[in-house]
């Protein structure tokens, strides 16, 4: 999680409307959780993890376990108002790697 002026950013690797994990927002004082995007599972990516968020101006960066083009997980960025979701990368396991929790 990271915080900006009152708000914090974060993520969870479930729930939202197609259970692959969102990206939310809350105030630092508990109040006005919003979420910013809901993970498809599809090109997108699933499960948004291992790496922390990365505030940079108004995107958040952020990487999923699962899901992209070939399964292997996404680096992607949102603005911090839930517009402009971009797939960045896909992990493809080929060299790339693959994004996994750390054991």
């Amino acid at each position: 999680m990271i915080i900006s002026g009152g708000t914090l950013y974060g993520t969870t690797s479930a729930g939202g409307s197609k259970s692959n994990g969102t990206v939310f927002s809350i105030g630092a004082n508990g109040a006005g959780f919003k979420t910013i995007y809901t993970f498809t599972g599809g090109s997108d990516g699933s499960v948004p993890a291992p790496a922390p968020l990365v505030l940079l101006g108004s995107n958040l960066y952020g990487t999923t376990v699962n899901g992209g083009s070939v399964g292997g997980g996404t680096i992607f960025s949102v603005n911090t108002n839930g517009s402009n979701f971009t797939t960045i990368y896909n992990f493809t396991g080929n060299g790339s790697g693959i994004a996994r929790p750390a054991d």
